[in-house]
């Protein structure tokens, strides 16, 4: 096998890219995971970590192409984002958990993006004053924002959840805890493109099957 098809893949979680920055390109299609997905993850992963908080709990594969000074998405952009969403709640709560971790490297938010300036201002109110985020466009100005919309409302979606974990009397949810849990605990697999592929057509190839590709899909 050549080195242009080998792809380098590894388990990683949180923190363990905690000095790695990511850039959505601008092929990729706006943020759109609505409260179904985002319930799904949140809830899938507290019912891990309320049965076995010391076990891993693996949420899928992503797609990254290494450059120089980050690592590019191809395929995950969903998942990260909205963990970062969840990183910013967290933030926003107070709550002194190792996940607001993810939120920056350094100085830089731990998200970029290409051509979505508007996107990334949002993120950088988001992450400096989560409050003035959330009421910076009512609900109809919010409707004609293409690449903003889901964002915001997933925020005010996370944070619903999370308290309703936090204030179940059957469950008694530590959320501190529960964002280790999310930083240190929850697994991907990271598959790493070659140099010299096609990034643009890796993508459409994924985009048009409607399936995520698997390790050995690629290969």
């Amino acid at each position: 096998m050549t080195s242009y098809n080998k792809f380098d893949t590894s388990v990683i979680n949180l923190e363990k890219i905690q000095d790695k920055k990511f850039s959505i390109p601008t092929y990729q299609r706006p943020y759109v995971w609505k409260e179904l997905q985002i319930t799904k993850l949140l809830k899938d992963c507290s019912v891990s970590f309320l049965n076995n908080p010391d076990d891993s709990y693996f949420i899928g594969t992503v797609l990254t192409s290494d450059k120089t000074t980050y690592s590019e998405l191809i395929d995950g952009q969903q998942r990260f984002t909205t963990l970062w969403l969840i990183a910013v709640v967290f933030h926003k709560l107070k709550i002194e958990s190792s996940i607001v971790n993810y939120l920056k490297v350094g100085k830089e938010l731990r998200l970029g993006f290409e051509i979505r300036k508007e996107v990334e201002h949002y993120f950088e109110l988001l992450e400096k004053h989560p409050e003035d985020a959330i009421k910076k466009y009512s609900e109809e100005e919010l409707n004609k924002q293409l690449y903003l919309k889901d964002i915001a409302k997933a925020v005010t979606t996370i944070e619903g959840i999370l308290l309703s974990l936090e204030n179940d009397s059957k469950q008694k949810l530590d959320l501190k805890e529960f964002g280790d849990f999310l930083y240190k605990k929850v697994l991907m697999i990271n598959n790493v493109t070659p140099k010299n592929i096609d990034l643009n057509k890796l993508f459409a190839t994924i985009n048009n099957s409607g399936i995520q590709l698997e390790q050995t899909d690629i290969v």
